[in-house]
């Protein structure tokens, strides 16, 4: 079995046993707040840490677990945290890293609401912020100081299209022991890989490639090493409380049974169109990636 199929098996029964659910095909979503316990002493153990199992949605949830644990196996991560959006997913990143007074290094393009928060975190915390083309080691390493606590990228940049080479940042940032933050929103996993590129955490707007279908707002952290994922779970996402709902998981668990055929297409019918515009007579300019001429 090639790579692509294992991909494709993993988007529809990753993290699920449908013979642990009377053979239920889908996952069931699991509407609860609270879950039950045996006993005042499974109870106790629970919350101590020291039982696995279910306690409160905003802790964790059967459907949301089955969407983390897919999403982590899709980005080759150890875990994965689902948050009722994308921004509360680059929030609750981002306050696992930042004090006051610290610093963020940035590419030179963020989603505008990103931006927004970094322009929040400067000017109630301090928290500076530095954007940069990133194409050289050096443009990266000028960049760096003694109060940088994170690296955060996104590749493709949205709307401009221009690419980072993911390798070399994080080959700059362990130089520094510097934790390298990507926002693969447009790529999705089916199309690129920052964990294996280095890279420590991998942020998605789920509302886009991962739905696919326009009906949900979601986020999807994606980590390399469990136990810092846990770290976010029990703070930023346990105490500031981006959850997601268990049908919108369930939402996205619907979606990523399609994502290779949609990303297939996409890549598809971006290309047909970027080969038409380029030799249409009112197009100046094409900005695509995949054209010749683009120094991407």
């Amino acid at each position: 079995m090639n790579k692509k199929k294992r991909f494709e098996t993993m988007l529809i029964n990753k993290g699920y046993s449908s013979q642990d659910f009377h053979g239920s095909l889908n996952p069931p979503i699991f509407h609860s707040s609270t879950f039950t316990f045996s006993g005042a002493e499974q109870g106790e153990k629970r919350f101590a840490g020291e039982e696995e199992g279910f306690i409160y949605s905003r802790l964790g949830n059967p459907t949301v677990r089955v969407l983390e644990e897919r999403m982590a196996a899709l980005e080759k991560g150890e875990a994965a945290l689902a948050f009722g959006s994308g921004m509360a997913a680059v929030s609750a990143v981002l306050f696992h890293f930042v004090y006051s007074g610290c610093h963020i290094l940035c590419s030179r393009g963020v989603y505008g609401c990103t931006f927004g928060l970094l322009d929040l975190l400067h000017k109630k915390f301090g928290v500076t912020h530095t954007f940069s083309p990133m194409q050289t080691a050096e443009e990266i390493e000028v960049a760096i100081h003694d109060l940088t606590c994170c690296i955060y990228i996104e590749t493709p940049i949205n709307p401009t299209m221009e690419l980072i080479d993911i390798r070399l940042v994080t080959d700059v940032a362990k130089k520094y022991g510097i934790p390298v933050v990507v926002d693969n929103t447009f790529c999705s996993p089916y199309l690129q890989n920052p964990l294996e590129l280095g890279a420590d955490y991998v942020i998605h707007s789920a509302t886009k490639y991962i739905s696919g279908h326009g009906d949900v707002i979601a986020g999807i952290v994606v980590g390399k090493n469990k136990e810092d994922m846990q770290k976010i779970r029990m703070t930023t996402q346990k105490d500031i409380g981006g959850i997601i709902a268990p049908f919108d998981a369930w939402l996205l668990l619907r979606g990523l049974k399609t994502l290779h055929v949609r990303m297939d297409r996409h890549v598809e019918n971006t290309r047909e169109l970027a080969n038409y515009l380029k030799s249409h007579p009112f197009i100046e300019d094409i900005i695509y990636p995949g054209n010749p001429n683009s120094p991407y």
